[in-house]
């Protein structure tokens, strides 16, 4: 499997398996373990609408999707909108645990230990929060938002 999928499937795993609510969050959370740790950069990060965005992760996590190994399910927010929450299948549970009993997969141990930190630390926080913290440590993301009132002055 590659590094690029181990991240999310990672993120997902730790903290419980508690769910990541939410699109924008999860891309969020991504960038902030590639960039608040030494886990390496598996996927390109631009400044677009909502901040940091990765193309590749929005790719990554539709095949997932399809390989069974997340479930994304549509909910409705607070304002009638649609959103994601994701979480690992059965299946996804067992692929990690195999990566995890498996020995011979360099560096899994460090992801899932900084996945950890990140995700029991941004997780929970509101969106608003979250976004507002992101766009203030990482203003060369946001040049493209559309949440004026995140950017900095």
């Amino acid at each position: 499997m590659s590094h690029s999928k181990l991240l999310p499937l990672g993120l997902l795993y730790v903290d419980g398996q508690r769910e990541v609510d939410g699109a924008t969050r999860f891309q969020k959370l991504v960038f902030l373990a590639q960039e608040e740790t030494d886990l390496y950069n598996a996927f390109e990060f631009r400044s677009d609408k909502y901040g940091p965005f990765s193309p590749e992760l929005h790719a990554t996590l539709d095949k997932l999707q399809e390989r069974d190994l997340i479930a994304k399910e549509v909910k409705k927010n607070r304002s009638g909108n649609e959103k994601y929450a994701y979480r690992l299948t059965p299946t996804g549970q067992q692929v990690v645990q195999k990566l995890i009993n498996r020995n011979d997969l360099s560096g899994f141990d460090d992801i899932l230990e900084d996945a950890q930190n990140v995700k029991k630390r941004y997780n929970n926080k509101p969106l608003d929060r979250l976004l507002r913290y992101v766009y203030s440590k990482y203003p060369e993301y946001t040049d493209e938002s559309e949440l004026d009132e995140f950017k900095p002055a």
